[in-house]
């Protein structure tokens, strides 16, 4: 029996699908995504190869991210044939694994397509292929990423990258002024962002100026001017910015599209750093003297153990 799991991210043509990393915390892995105001988006495609001839059913991990209602739908193709099914549809909340067509294929290369119906947020995350009957994957984020390293033939191997004086962990604009500040101090600093961009909510991705004190008729100095003159100067665009900001410092190492989902800690002490790239889900390692929490939620300090406060305080409390 034949079982193959290509990820979204995998497909050789996007079409008019966009690629979304942000979630991958919550969910595991990065997803396509159908946004458009135009109606449906051209279709993502990619090629595969099953080995002998036979009926296989294609599966999609997918979400119905607007449950109650019929946002939009995604239909499966192969070789151009479509199948006479619409996932994506469950009235179910969270990602799931849903048939989504049967097809009779020839022994050698194929053309997978997944097609978007009105281009509304559709989405899909992974795509498995098996002539096995009795074969259906689970939504449990252990098991499918269990059975993806087996479908792939993928070792579990994670990738160590040393010691760093700094670890910055998040790439917006606290991160990149951080890692900027240390690095001119002498210290090896690895800013370990987990988006393609730096700035974060700064970057061409968030669009939010950096004149935080200009409604009161101030003005930010610092790095922050100091990335503001480069892109006025340079006629960069806010992502650019950032990057020429960071390029430019030698002990500076940064490490895009990579999460933090862990760490490691002695004696109340964080040791080393966990992370999966979103792109592809390999696991890297990081470790260092002094670490800084610039994830936005405090992902760090909660994986250290360290004390939180959800919401507001009381006025009873302070």
């Amino acid at each position: 029996m034949e079982k193959i799991w290509i990820d979204a991210l995998e497909f050789q043509e996007y079409g008019g699908f966009r690629l979304e990393t942000q979630f991958v915390r919550e969910m595991g892995q990065g997803y396509l995504l159908a946004d458009s105001c135009n109606g449906p988006v051209a279709p993502a495609e990619t090629k595969f190869t099953v080995g002998q001839k036979g009926r296989y059913r294609v599966f999609l991990r997918t979400k119905n991210w607007c449950a109650g209602y019929d946002p939009d739908g995604l239909v499966v193709s192969v070789d151009g044939q479509k199948a006479g099914h619409i996932a994506g549809k469950m009235q179910i909340t969270g990602w799931y694994f849903e048939v989504g067509g049967d097809f009779e294929l020839e022994a050698g290369e194929h053309i997978l397509g997944i097609h978007d119906t009105t281009g509304w947020f559709g989405r899909f995350a992974a795509v498995i292929i098996t002539d096995d009957r009795d074969f259906y994957p689970s939504p449990e984020k252990s098991w499918w990423r269990a059975r993806r390293a087996a479908m792939k033939g993928l070792a579990c191997r994670v990738t160590d990258h040393g010691s760093f004086d700094l670890l910055v962990a998040g790439g917006g604009v606290p991160g990149v002024a951080a890692a900027v500040t240390a690095a001119r101090h002498g210290l090896r600093v690895a800013l370990v962002s987990d988006r393609p961009v730096l700035g974060g909510n700064g970057s061409d991705e968030g669009n939010v100026s950096l004149e935080g004190a200009g409604h009161r008729g101030y003005h930010e100095t610092g790095v922050i001017l100091e990335i503001k003159n480069y892109r006025h100067e340079k006629e960069l665009s806010w992502s650019d910015a950032f990057a020429y900001f960071v390029e430019r410092e030698k002990n500076i190492t940064l490490f895009s599209n990579i999460l933090v989902d862990g760490c490691q800690c002695e004696a109340d002490s964080i040791r080393s750093v966990h992370g999966i790239c979103t792109l592809d889900l390999t696991e890297h390692v990081f470790r260092a003297e002094l670490f800084v929490d610039n994830t936005g939620d405090g992902w760090l300090g909660y994986y250290a153990g360290a004390d939180y406060h959800i919401g507001r305080e009381a006025r009873w409390e302070y």
